[in-house]
This record gives structure tokens, C-alpha cells and sequence, in this order.
């Protein structure tokens, strides 16, 4: 049996995601700044987690990754934050991230959409005449970070 760590076990994917996971035996281990929500009841085990761009959440990585096999990350923060100090991670080799220059690539709306254009991968239109919402470079849902 895998035991695996989760981060944002309390957000919208979570259900699924667990549900799917359990389903192929693995054991799960949530995290989450929000102490409640859905993962909190249904993972086999979850710890309220620091915010991820502190520094009290890279060690609290290293101390919970003592009971795991393996490690995901879900909030842009927390994905920055690990891969930018993976090198300072005594459980680096558990976990699956990007390099942070690919991180910081895809967070950024807009270098994205340079990066994509430069190797002529199509995107869809971008025509402001219409109704549009605009969002900041930056963030997610309705969150700005």
C-alpha cells in the first residue's frame, strides 16, 4: 500500500481525488490551511498544514514526510515555495514537482501565453470586443496572490 500526501484536501478536487486514490489501495494523508471541509473526513489521516509560502510549511513537510511514500502539491504557493527549497528538503526524492523556472513559467499568465506563442501552439482567441473577463498575470480562481 502507497501512502500518500495530498495538499488542499479541503478544496474542490479533493473528494474525487481521494475517492479515486483509495479505490487503487493507497492510504491518504491530507493537508490544508483550512482546518474545515470534505478531506478532513475522508482522508485516513490529515493535519492542519502552515500556509505554504512560509517557511514553517517547509518544515512542516520534512517532519510529515516521515509517514509517507510519496508527496503532491496543489496551491501555486505551496508549489513555488517547495520547488524554489526542494534543495533544502530532507524528502525531496518523495516529492513530484516541477522545475521552479517551469513553475514560475506557468504561473505567469502572460509569459505563458509568450512561451506558447514562440513554439506556435495555437490559443484561443483573445478578442477584448467581446464580453471578457480579465484576470491579473498572476492567480487563481478568485484569488490573487
Amino acid at each position: 500500500m502507497t501512502r500518500i500526501l495530498i495538499s488542499c484536501m479541503n478544496g474542490i478536487i479533493s473528494y474525487e481525488l481521494i475517492k479515486y486514490l483509495k479505490g487503487k489501495k493507497n492510504y491518504i494523508i491530507g493537508i490544508d490551511v483550512e482546518k474545515n471541509g470534505l478531506g478532513k473526513n475522508i482522508c485516513d489521516e490529515f493535519y492542519l498544514s502552515p500556509k505554504g509560502n512560509s517557511k514553517e510549511f517547509l518544515d512542516f513537510i520534512d517532519y510529515v514526510s516521515k509517514k509517507v511514500d510519496v508527496i503532491f502539491f496543489y496551491a501555486d504557493e505551496e508549489i513555488l515555495n517547495i520547488s524554489k527549497n526542494l534543495h533544502k528538503l530532507k524528502c525531496r526524492k518523495k516529492i513530484i514537482i516541477s522545475e521552479f523556472k517551469t513553475i514560475n513559467l506557468c504561473n505567469d499568465k502572460h509569459q505563458l501565453k509568450q512561451f506558447l506563442h514562440s513554439k506556435n501552439i495555437l490559443l484561443p482567441s483573445n478578442n477584448i470586443n467581446k464580453k471578457s473577463i480579465i484576470k491579473k498575470n498572476i492567480g487563481r480562481g478568485s484569488k490573487f496572490l
